[in-house]
């Protein structure tokens, strides 16, 4: 399965837009629980409990706020080939070298560049330092031209990872917190999304410092969430499952402390004393990196266990990365971050897991205690659990990006107790085993398990896809689980537990929409608290016939319309300036603009022109930029008021001094007429242009 296959699966799964929007997705429909206003800003509601959607910008590497090192660019560079046999004392030499060299200004030692080749690795690799990247020639199957690292199928069994990435700890972040390390938080109440709090004292504070925020599971806590809904397994136990948040303090005032990233559980002081100690880092490493190469296990069977359980493991790391990665037959685990955070896994293969189809086994990519990591872009095969987090209450704040699930056997998902702030955005699931499965599930899991009880809260569906399966989403006690926009059998009554444990359904709005205003809620989030909107800096309307010649740039609303006589016409012109943007990467554009009138199912088609050399001061239609060798960005059929966009992504790449002007045309004539808000107006939102570098 190479990267042609995945890019042919992922317009298979972006089919259905196509008849919407050409050369562009167009959205339109808008959730009532985050929302842009009527001036262009994010809005989101609060419900009786204080709780609200989480904001996600800040998963990734270094919070989404860098972009991944190109490593193509890093020196020095240590080259290895294969050798005959065993590969693992020459490639773990290599990688110890790198290891022994020095830190750079952005915490990187080399690269560890492995040639094309097959390399059979008997014992298990370990990158033991920060700084190194270990990097190959590609990962797809032949050797010939990609880098695979092979576990082969030996005599005596080894099931230990083929690769760990880390401090090679299970500490859960717990280095430091001692009586006299500890600082008591006297907030009442923490809600949910908040990053300012007050403590007992800031003695011994400072900003940059790495903390850890701990809200105990007392009886009272785990007496609030219905002793975990645990059906007929024990409920949840004193200390057992604490609320763990790994963050940073960006400022300090008295004794209020503010810090690095939302959180994304309630804290109430009146079910659990919360604390916060400073984080010893010990055994933790950065900036790492692995790319362009493959792993696959050698085995007896596709569903013998007598070969590695899990093939690439990240342990105890910050702010590190993978890219282009497949992995093959492992049994349990594809690619798992432990105890990490702000970690990116993107562009990358979890395929064709050998194991039988029992618990415990085919997790494609996922964590166990991680927190605030990003997954973009992948594809998981095969998988019982594809996208999952199975840290139970240490795991929150992670992201799940445009991933796609193929051949699914069971249920992506927070898999127990109380995941919180998950996001699933744009998920796909394609060529499920069987009919109407969970797919998606953020709900009560019972006795599943070891009193998995309730797996997920305050975590979201965003515009997902579940083919053939069902999404369940259900109400967890204290807390609120969303799908929002989302495709296909979507139900908060279907959950395996429901006639056991008194559940009610979780929030669902938007199902079966194809026209989401907001089409990614982390692409905008991020690109919010990012700066990277830019609104038009010129905009106007002209119009044909005996009003050719005039000018209607200051307008505050800009009109469109084609009617059966041409002199009525009336086409739009918006220029939008991005030079700020300086991230090296674009992942997605979206021009958002607000319809402030509109008659019925307009289709309004957007043109990325080639020409910036107009002023919306004396543009007319006589004096219009002509439209030759335009790029056709998208179709968006407007019914109403209210925001919409459609999908600029590639014509804002092609336009190397990040200027960008678009026409707006109705080429239906059907003889409607449609408004949008032009930068002039007061009373509604200008156009923008959103940039997401993922």
């Amino acid at each position: 399965m190479g990267f042609q296959f995945w890019k042919q699966t992922a317009a298979l799964a972006a089919a259905s837009f196509l008849a919407l929007a050409i050369g562009g997705e167009a959205l339109a429909w808008e959730s009532t629980k985050v929302y842009y206003n009527n001036q262009g800003q994010l809005q989101y509601a609060v419900d009786s409990d204080a709780n609200r959607i989480v904001d996600f910008s800040y998963a990734g590497y270094h919070r989404g706020e860098r972009d991944i090192p190109d490593s193509s660019a890093i020196s020095p560079v240590l080259n290895v080939s294969p050798v005959t046999g065993d590969n693992t004392t020459a490639l773990q030499q290599a990688l110890n070298t790198v290891a022994a060299w020095p830190l750079n200004a952005n915490g990187i030692r080399g690269v560890v560049l492995l040639a094309a080749g097959d390399y059979p690795v008997h014992g298990t690799l370990r990158i033991n330092a920060s700084g190194v990247i270990l990097k190959g020639a590609g990962f797809d199957d032949d050797p010939a031209l990609n880098t695979v690292l092979r576990r082969p199928l030996l005599t005596t069994t080894n099931k230990n990872p083929v690769l760990v990435a880390g401090g090679n700890l299970s500490s859960n972040w717990s280095g430091g917190d001692t009586p006299q390390n500890r600082r008591d938080i006297t907030s009442s109440i923490v809600s949910v999304c908040n990053r300012s709090f007050t403590v007992a004292s800031t003695a011994g504070l400072a900003a940059g410092d790495n903390i850890i925020i701990k809200h105990p599971s007392t009886q009272a806590w785990i007496d609030s969430v219905g002793g975990g809904g645990t059906a007929g397994d024990p409920s949840w136990t004193v200390d057992s499952l604490p609320l763990v948040f790994n963050r940073y303090i960006t400022g300090i005032s008295g004794n209020t402390v503010t810090i690095d990233a939302p959180l994304t559980n309630k804290l109430n002081r009146s079910l659990s004393q919360s604390y916060l100690y400073k984080y010893d880092r010990a055994g933790l490493l950065t900036e790492i990196g692995v790319e362009n190469l493959q792993i696959t296990i050698d085995t007896a069977s596709p569903t013998s266990e007598n070969h590695a359980e899990d093939a690439l493991v990240f342990n105890t790391v910050e702010d590190s990365w993978v890219n282009r990665v497949k992995v093959k037959h492992f049994v349990n685990k594809g690619i798992v971050l432990q105890t990490s955070s702000r970690v990116t896994v993107q562009n990358s293969y979890s395929v064709e897991p050998h194991s039988k189809d029992e618990g415990g086994r085919r997790y494609n990519f996922g964590v166990e205690s991680g927190q605030l990591n990003l997954f973009v872009n992948n594809l998981a095969q095969q998988g019982r659990h594809s996208y999952f987090g199975n840290g139970a209450t240490w795991d929150s704040g992670n992201v799940f990006l445009d991933n796609t699930a193929k051949d699914s056997y069971d249920v992506s998902e927070p898999h127990r107790k109380w995941g919180h702030g998950f996001l699933y955005d744009n998920h796909k699931e394609l060529d499920l085993r069987g009919t109407n499965k969970i797919v998606l599930g953020l709900y009560n899991r019972g006795d599943y398990g070891t009193s998995h009880g309730w797996s997920a809260a305050n975590s979201v569906l965003w515009n997902c896809d579940v083919g053939k399966g069902k999404a369940i989403i259900e109400h967890p006690p204290t807390a609120e689980n969303y799908a929002i926009g989302c495709k296909g059998n979507i139900s908060g009554t279907g959950g395996p537990f429901r006639s056991v444990i008194p559940t009610t359904t979780g929030f669902i709005e938007g199902t079966g929409q194809t026209q989401l205003s907001i089409p990614s809620l982390y692409r905008v989030q991020l690109a919010e608290r990012l700066g990277y909107t830019y609104p038009a800096v010129a905009d106007a309307f002209v119009r044909a016939g005996s009003f050719s010649a005039t000018n209607y740039g200051s307008a505050a609303s800009m009109e469109l319309k084609n009617s059966d006589n041409s002199k009525y016409d009336r086409d739009i012109y918006l220029k939008l300036d991005y030079t700020g943007y300086s991230r090296g990467q674009i992942g997605k554009a979206y021009l958002m603009f607000y319809v402030d009138y509109s008659e019925p199912k307009q289709p309004l088609s957007f043109y990325g022109l080639a020409n910036d050399n107009w002023s919306e001061d004396t543009i007319t239609w006589d004096t219009a930029p002509s439209a030759a060798g335009a790029i056709v960005t998208g179709t968006v059929e407007v019914s109403a008021t209210g925001w919409y966009s459609v999908d600029v992504t590639d014509y804002i790449k092609s336009q190397t001094d990040k200027m960008a002007s678009f026409k707006v045309t109705d080429r239906s004539q059907a003889n409607v007429l449609a408004r949008i808000s032009s930068k002039e107006s007061t009373a509604y939102g200008k156009p923008f242009l959103v940039i997401s570098p993922q």
